[in-house]
């Protein structure tokens, strides 16, 4: 064989590595691109629950010295996630940032991805342990009672007597309706779910679509992907690739369907990601309210 079939041996072998080298790293690049991608999102997500975490303890911090108001505590939730959700330059621009975070708020109570609950004190904690409220005279409240804050320690001795309350030692009585002591029934416990915007391109909405599915969304999610014809039920498709229709669940939970399915107030799909998040404050003022729903 002579030298010049050698090199076009070499040339045609080198062409042969080149171009699987090329098809390769054609079919790696989009893989490692969509989870450089959902990597992206899933960071801001936690990102964002830091921020929600500070923005449930200033509503639980805002409540306990509100009597457990209910607006309170939706007052202190829109000032904590102010400086994540809109930021300010300056104290007249915070004051007009927390109202514009304050009817965020409300936009998302109205529409799903807002969630909120009073773990305790709770109506049965209001059942054991509620007074009635007294005026600046020391004359009762008509209709109007509350857990008290002050005194534990006497107002512990004091229920110590009823046979009905079980005891726990150094805690005191044991409400038997609400299963609290006293202490207990002092503590502003909250859960806030807070739907996080899923912003990055293509895989946010992938991500909601598919959690949609998962739960059993009516529909099969209402979120349209980019490409689809459709965000509706069928087979949805991804540019050339169709996502396929899988069996509608038996047992569709359908929690966070408000979430996946959010939109803006143009009507315009946006889906969110459910962050739930949990407070826990010592009353400082008397709890006038069992709950928020």
């Amino acid at each position: 064989m002579g030298p010049g079939m050698r090199a076009d041996r070499l040339n045609a072998t080198g062409r042969r590595v080149l171009g699987a080298a090329a098809l390769e790293t054609l079919l790696a690049v989009p893989i490692v691109l969509l989870a450089g991608l959902f990597a992206l999102q899933f960071a801001l997500v936690l990102n964002a629950r830091q921020a929600v975490v500070h923005a449930a303890v200033e509503g639980a911090r805002t409540g306990a010295v509100g009597h457990a108001d209910p607006r309170a505590i939706e007052r202190g939730f829109a000032r904590g996630i102010t400086p994540w959700l809109i930021g300010s330059q300056g104290a007249l621009d915070h004051e007009q940032a927390v109202w514009r975070a304050w009817l965020h708020l409300q936009e998302g109570l109205l529409g799903g991805w807002v969630r909120w609950r009073q773990l305790s004190p709770t109506e049965a904690s209001f059942h054991d342990w509620a007074v009635p409220v007294l005026d600046e005279a020391g004359l009762p409240v008509p209709g109007s009672r509350e857990i008290p804050t002050d005194h534990l320690d006497a107002r512990r001795w004091l229920a110590g007597g009823g046979a009905e309350m079980g005891m726990l030692p150094g805690e005191g009585p044991v409400g038997p309706t609400s299963g609290q002591t006293l202490s207990d029934a002092n503590l502003l416990k909250l859960e806030f779910t807070y739907g996080v915007a899923l912003v990055v391109p293509l895989v946010g909405r992938l991500a909601a679509w598919a959690m949609a599915r998962i739960e059993g969304c009516p529909g099969g999610g209402a979120v349209a992907l980019p490409g689809s014809d459709s965000g509706h039920a069928g087979a949805p498709r991804l540019g050339a690739l169709s996502l396929g229709a899988p069996p509608p669940m038996l047992a569709p939970r359908g929690r966070h369907c408000a979430f996946y399915n959010a939109v803006d107030p143009a009507g315009r799909a946006r889906p969110r990601w459910p962050v739930r998040v949990s407070a826990v404050m010592r009353m400082q003022q008397a709890a006038r309210h069992a709950g928020a729903g």
